[in-house]
């Protein structure tokens, strides 16, 4: 990306650490957690949101916008037939439980530590192991003596 083209953007159109970038057309409903200062351009059909800081966690709303109550709602406003769209309205509009701050960061720590697991490979690695035992057993009950 030219560095010009980048400096032209509006200060609203460029990315910040804490921002939460959110794709509201075609694929909607993704959220992506910017935890760094790069710069970088992105298409029109993502939000930026930015969280005010005194009232929410951005990292909290991150989490809560992976929730099942989230996407189901977004899934529920979400218009169009060939590319389903979420309008910056509607994302206004939409509700998410808010527990006071410090509430929130005991939720983020616990649900970043889980990623953290993740990105270990203890998760997978325990997901692998659990499916490796239940093709066992499944291969144990569902192999029959042949009767003659």
């Amino acid at each position: 990306m030219p560095e010009a083209y980048y400096n032209a953007l509006a200060d609203k159109r460029k990315a910040k650490v804490n921002d939460i970038l959110y794709t509201v057309v075609g694929s909607f409903g993704i959220p992506v957690f910017i935890d760094r200062d790069i710069q970088f351009t992105f298409q029109r059909h993502i939000a930026i949101l930015r969280p005010d800081c005194k009232k929410i966690m951005p990292k909290y709303l991150y989490h809560a916008m992976q929730s099942s109550d989230f996407v189901n709602q977004a899934n529920t406003v979400a218009t169009g037939a060939a590319q389903k769209t979420i309008t910056l309205t509607m994302l206004n509009k939409m509700k998410i439980f808010l527990p006071p701050i410090n509430e929130q960061a005991r939720i983020v720590d616990i649900l970043d530590r889980f990623n953290a697991l993740d990105m270990k490979s203890g998760l997978p690695a325990e997901i692998a192991a659990r499916q490796k035992q239940y093709e066992y057993y499944r291969d144990k009950l569902l192999t029959f003596k042949e009767i003659a």
